[in-house]
């Protein structure tokens, strides 16, 4: 209904979410939408500000105190403080309040992961709406992917030390890694899903949502599988708007995937020094960035990052960066470099 182009930048971007919330999309003469609902991660993704560690000059560095991470608050803010996302999300954090957004067609721009479950729902609020991926945009400090990360990566099963029977156990983690996952992911040929040309079909969606989807999430700690569009589209079926979903979804994993997403290191130091650190850091640095966001003009990006670095160096942030330095040394030509 506004007439706007794919935005590739940053600031096309915020020139689009203005549009959402100002010009009337949907006609009814009120100021009733907003421009974005989002998760937090990708507001840092922009702006290569979202892990918590990267290599610089070949030294491991806190990314949370780098300019780049100051610019994203600075760039969050302004949406903030114009009414271009949600102001409640402070208290939104299971995101259903920003599910909720989107779905009724209050959001006119919804930052998810591919294969997100809520699109079948949002079509039949919003019939003659069209969903197309965002592909990545050019920011200040360059254009950076979206996140792209191997299903599974940080599930881990523990055993519980007054097993009566560990040995079986153990039988039960080494099916689910040989062929369990399988079962789990897909259920069983006839009963969940068909073959068409090698790919697996839902039978019935409704079946796979009640007697497999929660598995497939939580339960398969490994997988020996890669999903491709072809069978992103396979399993859509027939069903129109299922078709619909899985062509978006194709072209959201083709988007993602266009643009190298910076990771610098394939998982974060650990230590346990750094564990006890972490655990008083973060809800620290959360309660900082989130004065920054919603505090008013007194409260600016600069002050913000100020404030991280002295309370970093206050704390013993020091001696953390010394071993995370040593952790990274220690593995440097396990990562490549």
């Amino acid at each position: 209904n506004l007439g706007l182009s794919m935005p590739t930048t940053t600031d096309e971007l915020l020139q689009v979410a203005r549009a959402f919330t100002n010009d009337d999309p949907n006609g009814t003469g009120r100021r009733d939408t907003i421009g974005v609902t989002s998760r937090v991660g990708i507001w840092g993704q922009m702006f290569f500000a979202q892990e918590g560690w990267m290599v610089e000059n070949g030294e491991l560095r806190p990314n949370f105190l780098s300019d780049r991470y100051r610019d994203a608050m600075a760039y969050r803010k302004t949406f903030y403080d114009e009414g271009l996302m949600d102001r409640e999300y402070v208290t939104d954090a299971d995101q259903q309040r920003s599910r909720r957004l989107w779905i009724t067609g209050v959001a006119g721009i919804y930052f998810a992961q591919t294969g997100a479950d809520n699109y079948e729902e949002f079509l039949e609020n919003n019939p003659n709406a069209v969903m197309v991926p965002l592909p990545p945009v050019t920011g200040p400090h360059g254009r950076n992917g979206w996140f792209q990360e191997p299903e599974y990566h940080d599930h881990k099963a523990a055993l519980n030390a007054s097993l009566r029977d560990p040995e079986l156990a153990i039988e039960f983690i080494d099916w689910m890694i040989r062929d369990g996952w399988e079962t789990l992911r897909f259920g069983f040929e006839g009963v969940h899903h068909k073959l068409v040309d090698g790919q697996r079909v839902w039978i019935d969606l409704d079946v796979f949502q009640t007697e497999l989807r929660y598995a497939a999430a939580d339960m398969g700690f490994l997988k020996d599988y890669e999903d491709t569009p072809a069978g992103v589209l396979a399993r859509a079926g027939d069903d129109p708007r299922q078709r619909r979903i899985a062509e978006m979804n194709v072209m959201g994993i083709e988007n993602a995937m266009s643009v190298p997403y910076r990771r610098d290191i394939p998982f974060p130091p650990s230590h346990p020094e750094m564990t006890l650190f972490n655990a008083e850091w973060g809800p620290r640095q959360d309660e900082i960035y989130t004065q920054v966001i919603t505090g008013g003009p007194q409260y600016t990006a600069d002050w913000g990052i100020q404030q991280l670095r002295s309370e970093w160096e206050r704390r013993g942030g020091r001696r953390i960066e010394q071993i995370a330095q040593q952790w990274f040394d220690d593995n440097r030509a396990a990562f490549g470099y």
